[in-house]
């Protein structure tokens, strides 16, 4: 959430949205205004699939380590999922007419 904070480049205040930039055609000026609500839903769009990105790493991370003593919660908890357990496979059966969608 710190790195979002970071690099999130829209302030919201009290007046409203205001994106900051650079003004690069005329010296690098820094310039605050208000956003297109295009830009506004293209900048959510990208930062919540970096939130959902940073989220699966999370849980990489958490599957991978936790144990009864290290995240324990996590571990106890219904979103834990053992990385050593294999999960079902579903194979084609070529005689079937049905499609398994792999």
């Amino acid at each position: 959430m710190a790195e979002a904070i970071e690099v999130l480049h829209i302030e919201i205040t009290g007046y409203g949205a205001l994106l900051h930039s650079l003004c690069t055609n005329v010296g690098n000026i820094q310039e605050q205004r208000t956003p297109e609500s295009s830009e506004l839903a293209r900048s959510a769009l990208r930062y919540q699939e970096r939130g959902r990105s940073w989220l699966e790493e999370l849980r990489t991370h958490l599957n991978a380590n936790a144990s009864a003593e290290k995240y324990h919660l996590y571990f106890n908890g219904a979103n834990y999922k053992d990385p050593n357990e294999e999960g079902q496979s579903y194979q084609q059966d070529f005689t079937s007419n049905m499609y398994n969608g792999l």
